[in-house]
């Protein structure tokens, strides 16, 4: 079964700060998540939209790992 996800409220910052909390560089987040560094810095930046595939994905190594998701203020922009 798919799960379509129309809305997230991930912002660049809120995914930069937690990052951050959690400890991990750009290139071990994008290496759990099968991303490039690269790619984790232009979301990051906001040179790139963070899809809904990755926010889910995101949310599940939250759980796996036990932390709590990143939170942010506003909404992220996302491809539909």
């Amino acid at each position: 079964m798919t799960r379509k996800v129309t809305k997230a409220t991930l912002t660049p910052k809120g995914l930069r700060d937690w990052r951050g909390k959690v400890g991990l560089s750009q290139a071990g987040f994008g290496e759990r998540l099968g991303l490039t560094q690269q790619m984790i810095g232009h979301y990051e930046s906001g040179l790139h939209t963070i899809q809904p595939r990755t926010i889910l994905q995101i949310q599940a190594l939250c759980k796996l790992w036990g932390i709590d998701p990143p939170r942010a203020g506003s909404r992220a922009r996302v491809s539909r």
